[in-house]
């Protein structure tokens, strides 16, 4: 549990993205030409993303800080709703070596601001700064969203190190419908050394449910995934905003999970929870009020 929070990180109950994470996102918003798109935009339009280089931009000006600030609120968890979680990350980013599979990690807003919030958290000593070795695996179907991650990443990895976050790190393109491209992602994420294997999967539910083949890729990514873990020390943790698609999805997940990994795991855990929240819009300078996180995660120590 955090005590006391940083008003760089929250302050009268809402939620803003880390400072150098803004100076960052800003920076590469000029870059791309897109930072006007990313001043009048209406929040209300629907962005899915995509594979060509304008949808890539159109989701990253659009949807790169509310996807950061799901994974931030989650790891502040300031309204205790994620109690356990909250004392998973601290433990697994507080030091040690961690392998990440960041899946689909699209331009990274969830594990870049995962990952600067703990960097903020060390900057005004409310978690020690003890030394943490990162090994990110980052796979996505868009080779352009595995650009601007590169970018990045680049750029904000100084900020990392100065407060003892060392990372390395790899991009892999990924089809999710594809067994093959599937078996080879956790061939080169097993190949990592750690002491801990962690699967962020964050905004994955349109894809899944929005695809025609969503039941392949469900499947997939149960089979294919997570009974290669078997006998490691693992989190996987599903992050979505809440929305009926991502309930439904949760819902088809779980029940594929106890009913196919009984088969491989000894003991498991699943926990479920979500919240709502503010946050603030550092681009459209303004306080959005309908933030929201459903959480699924399941551990094996």
């Amino acid at each position: 549990m955090i005590k006391n929070i940083p008003d760089t990180l929250y302050k009268k109950k809402v939620i803003y993205l880390p400072p150098q994470i803004i100076k960052t996102y800003k920076k590469k918003l000029i870059k791309y030409k897109i930072y006007s798109y990313a001043e009048k935009y209406d929040p209300k339009e629907k962005s899915l993303g995509g594979k060509d280089k304008k949808s890539t931009l159109q989701h990253f000006a659009r949807r790169f800080q509310n996807s950061g600030s799901r994974t931030e609120y989650l790891i502040l968890n300031p309204d205790k709703v994620f109690n356990s979680t909250q004392k998973d990350l601290l433990s697994t980013f507080g030091y040690g070596e961690v392998s990440i599979l960041d899946i689909p990690c699209g331009t990274g807003g969830g594990i870049f601001t995962l990952l600067s919030t703990i960097a903020e958290l060390k900057k005004n000593n409310v978690i020690d700064t003890l030394p943490l070795n990162l090994n990110i695996l980052a796979a996505d179907f868009s080779k352009d969203a595995l650009k601007v991650y590169d970018d990045f990443l680049k750029n904000i990895i100084p900020f990392f190190i100065k407060y003892g976050i060392n990372v390395l790190y790899k991009t892999k393109y990924w089809d999710a419908t594809d067994v093959l491209s599937t078996t080879k992602l956790m061939d080169q994420y097993l190949k990592l050394n750690c002491n801990e294997y962690y699967i962020l999967v964050n905004n994955f539910s349109s894809a899944v449910i929005g695809n025609s083949g969503n039941s392949e890729i469900l499947d997939n990514f149960i089979k294919c995934i997570l009974p290669r873990m078997n006998n490691k020390k693992f989190t996987f943790l599903w992050i979505e905003p809440i929305l009926k698609k991502s309930k439904k999805l949760f819902k088809r997940l779980i029940e594929k999970i106890n009913k196919f990994l009984k088969y491989f795991f000894k003991y498991d855990k699943i926990e479920i929870n979500e919240a709502e929240y503010s946050w603030y819009d550092a681009i459209q300078k303004h306080i959005v009020k309908k933030g929201s996180i459903r959480l699924n995660k399941y551990s094996r120590q």
